[in-house]
């Protein structure tokens, strides 16, 4: 039994300040939820524009270097341009002529350089074409050069725009690589004379016929007018600079005021850069920087800035964004709080005084009134309208159940006497009907036993019987094999006895065989004797030829071809006598093996004998066995039948009890279902009883308020303590 069951209130009912707990917890969370938010929108926007700007920064960049990589390319173009048309010239051309021609008439070319030095160490030069000075003293100022150097093909100045420091120049590596090549690639340096950095380029004089090198031209440039273009191509806004360095990352022009032929200090990002944004740091500072290559050279031009400078737009939008947020953040708290005061004014305080009222109904109290609980038309108004709808019903309820208890526990105990009555009857017929059962399933397994055996004695007989005629079918197969073999044996001493007569007729033929030879052999012999003789006689023959002179040279003519036949004879005698000699030699190895064959024949022909007479008894004793064979198989056939009827007679009889059997369990069963419901009708009839003293001693725990309740120890209203052990003493049994 519970506390509340009890009348009891739990701790947790008691606590009247979980309201305000579950309150803050709330607010807590929301204002967190906010605060964590606002943080991550704060957070989002802050990176974001980071990034937009960011993007930006570096399309600032990449299109100052390209703007400024195009300008260069081109003032680069001209440049060259120029000076191949002004060494194309044939002003230029002639004066390389003249100057070459009064060098060697003055015979500079085999002088000392510090001889030359000295000779013309006032003017510098050989002055061959004053026309063609003033002419590029003219035109460098419109093109921006500030000094044009021409020499004839051993180096010597022959043309200057103003005195230079050597009157040499042969010994010059870039006078060297134009008179080569036919030009020098753009390079930077800075002028001592002129205090500041210039470019210089130079190309090839040539004999127009013959391509022959007869001077070479040098242009030195001004770079101011590269660095105001970079700073109209790169432009200042963002605080993004451009950056003109040759190949070992020395600066030659700027749009700023970076200082000149020193080393950048973003070199090595700029030559790992290829038309992309390379970010790099340099005196402690972040910095990005877009590089491309210009010329032949490798120059390249760098437009550069520092992230600070870039995103100084992006930090102040970010700050903004901040502050926003905070000033938002401090909004959303103010308007919580007001929230938490209208909740505990409208929800939580009313809440609170109907947890009240529910904790002392809940410990047995119905006489409580909701009556002077404020109340209105929300939701809050509703439940204690509810609320106190609820507790008049109950305590309706517990007066009709006050009324009802005592006649229900009257009914249970009439309920109760008669159920005994039926269980004793019930018990009585189970168990006469589980002795009937009892009885009916002893001799049901007893005829069950005695058809097994009969059923084993059938497949006994139906194996005997199976078996029978299965010998009977391989004596039947046996007596057909040997008959089949017996004729195939007679059909073997027949060929037999046809092969040593074959054997036999081979063995003379090779005797006859075996004379011929001989025969043959014998006039072999005697062609051979022929052959010696007619030798001889024809060695005579010639004899009597040479002796006879030239009346003897036709007999000579016939000795001669006699020679010769008796020679072929001779060897036809010899080869005729190896292949006698062969015959006969085979002709003994097929009588040896002719004899053999004879005895071999000889021995399977009386094994054949003797098999034959074998094939003959099988049979006789197969078809004895055959005889026997018929006649196990006919009585096996009677035993059989004789076994199936007893069989079915035993199934019918086995059928009818176990039908006796089961109708008795039948009887059981049922009467056992019947004492089973009657113990239930029992049980239950005692819990009703039960239930009904426990809804009394309940009921008459509560306080009505118009009917008092009856005090603890009264009789027939238990004390709540008796209750309990009541119960528990219940629940253990």
């Amino acid at each position: 039994m519970t506390e509340r069951e009890a009348g009891t209130p739990t701790p947790a009912v008691r606590d009247g300040g979980s309201g305000k707990t579950l309150r803050r917890r709330i607010l807590v969370g929301a204002a967190i939820g906010i605060v964590v938010m606002l943080g991550a929108l704060a957070w989002a926007g802050t990176a974001g524009i980071g990034g937009v700007f960011h993007r930006e920064a570096e399309l600032r960049v990449r299109d100052a270097a390209q703007r400024s990589a195009v300008f260069i390319d081109r003032m680069l173009t001209e440049r060259q341009r120029e000076l191949d048309m002004l060494t194309a010239s044939p002003t230029a051309i002639d004066a390389a002529r003249e100057g070459t021609r009064r060098a060697s008439s003055q015979g500079l070319e085999r002088e000392p350089i510090e001889a030359l030095e000295q000779r013309f160490n006032a003017t510098r030069t050989l002055d061959v074409d004053p026309r063609f000075r003033r002419y590029l003293t003219d035109l460098n100022s419109n093109v921006g050069a500030i000094e044009a150097i021409v020499t004839d093909q051993w180096g010597h100045n022959i043309v200057v725009t103003s005195i230079t420091q050597d009157f040499m120049q042969g010994d010059e590596s870039w006078w060297q690589t134009a008179a080569e090549r036919g030009h020098t690639p753009p390079s930077a340096e800075f002028d001592d004379w002129s205090k500041q950095v210039v470019m210089t380029m130079s190309g090839a004089i040539r004999e127009p016929a013959t391509q022959r090198t007869i001077g070479v031209m040098k242009l030195t440039f001004n770079l101011s007018r590269t660095d105001s273009a970079l700073a109209r191509s790169g432009g200042t806004s963002g605080g993004i600079r451009v950056e003109l360095i040759d190949a070992d990352g020395i600066v030659i022009a700027s749009s700023a005021d970076t200082p000149r032929m020193r080393p950048f200090n973003g070199a090595q990002a700029a030559a790992a850069a290829s038309d992309t944004v390379v970010h790099y740091q340099a005196d402690n500072r972040a910095n990005m920087l877009a590089s491309i290559p210009v010329g032949a050279s490798g120059w390249r031009v760098v437009a550069h800035v520092d992230d600070a400078t870039a995103l100084v737009d992006a930090r102040r939008i970010q700050r903004y964004l901040n502050f926003a947020t905070l000033a938002l953040a401090l909004a959303l708290l103010v308007g919580l709080a007001w929230l938490d005061r209208f909740v505990a004014t409208r929800i939580t305080h009313p809440t609170e005084r109907l947890a009240s009222v529910a904790e002392r109904v809940a410990a047995g109290d119905l006489s409580v009134d909701v009556a002077d609980v404020e109340t209105t038309d929300d939701e809050i108004g509703r439940l204690t309208r509810a609320t106190g709808t609820m507790i008049r019903e109950l305590r309706r309820l517990a007066t009709a159940l006050r009324a009802t208890s005592s006649e229900t526990a009257a009914m249970a105990g009439e309920i109760t006497s008669g159920a005994a009555a039926m269980a004793t009857t019930a018990e009585a017929m189970a168990l006469t009907s589980s002795d009937l059962s009892e009885q009916s399933g002893a001799m049901s397994q007893a005829i069950a036993q005695f058809t097994s055996d009969a059923t084993r004695l059938v497949a006994i007989s139906s194996e005997l019987d199976a078996g029978s005629q299965e010998g009977l079918e391989r004596n039947v197969s046996l007596r057909e094999l040997a008959a089949a073999n017996r004729a195939r044996l007679d059909e073997s001493a027949s060929a037999l006895d046809t092969l040593s007569t074959d054997v036999a007729a081979s063995a003379s033929a090779a005797d006859s065989l075996a004379q011929a030879s001989e025969e043959i052999r014998a006039f072999v012999t005697f062609v051979q004797k022929m052959a010696r003789q007619s030798k001889l006689l024809a060695l005579n023959a010639a004899m009597e030829a040479a002796r006879a002179g030239i009346h003897g040279q036709g007999f000579a003519v016939v000795a001669g071809e006699v020679r010769r036949l008796a020679t072929e004879a001779a060897e036809n005698a010899e080869r005729t006598e190896t292949l006698v000699r062969d015959v006969l030699m085979r002709v003994g190895d097929s009588r040896a093996s002719t004899a053999r064959t004879v005895e071999a024949v000889a021995s399977v022909s009386t094994a054949t004998r003797e098999g034959l007479d074998s094939f003959s008894r099988i049979e006789s004793a197969v078809a004895e066995n055959e005889e026997w064979m018929r006649a196990i198989s006919h009585a096996s056939t009677e035993t059989h039948a004789l076994i199936d009827e007893m069989t079915k007679r035993l199934e019918s009889v086995a059928r009818t009890t176990e039908s006796f059997a089961a109708s008795m369990q039948e009887v059981a069963a049922s009467s056992e279902e019947q004492s089973a419901s009657t113990a239930e009708i029992a049980d239950v009839a005692r819990g009703l009883a039960r239930s009904a003293e426990e809804l009394a001693r309940l009921v008459s725990a509560f306080r009505l308020g118009d009917v008092p309740a009856p005090p603890a120890g009264t009789p027939g209203v238990p004390s709540i303590a008796e209750n309990v052990v009541e119960e528990e003493e219940l629940v253990a049994g």
